[in-house]
C-alpha cells in the first residue's frame, strides 16, 4: 500500500481490505483460543475481558502512533517540496 498513488483503483482497495480482514480473522481467533485455553472455566470470563481490553488499548496506541507519524511525515514532505520548488 505504500506504493499507491491517487490513481489506485477502487477494486484494488476493496481486494486489499478483504484480504486484510480475512487475515485478521485467521490471526485473532486462534490467538484468543490459545490465550484462554489453559485457564480454568471460572476464570475465562474475566480473562476474556482483560484480553479484549489490552487488545483495544494496544490498537489505540498503534493507531495514534501511525497517525502521528503520518502527520509528521506529511509536514516534512510538504516543507521539502516547498523548499525545492522554483519561485
Amino acid at each position: 500500500m505504500t506504493g499507491w498513488t491517487s490513481d489506485v483503483s477502487q477494486m484494488t482497495i476493496i481486494v486489499v481490505g478483504v484480504v486484510q480482514g480475512i487475515g485478521l480473522g485467521f490471526l485473532f481467533v486462534p490467538l484468543s483460543a490459545v490465550t484462554l485455553s489453559k485457564l480454568p472455566l471460572e476464570r475465562r470470563t474475566e480473562a476474556a475481558g482483560l484480553y479484549s481490553l489490552s487488545r483495544n488499548i494496544g490498537s489505540s496506541i498503534g493507531i495514534s502512533v501511525v497517525n502521528s507519524l503520518l502527520t509528521t511525515n506529511t509536514q516534512v514532505n510538504h516543507a521539502d517540496i516547498a523548499h525545492t520548488s522554483p519561485p
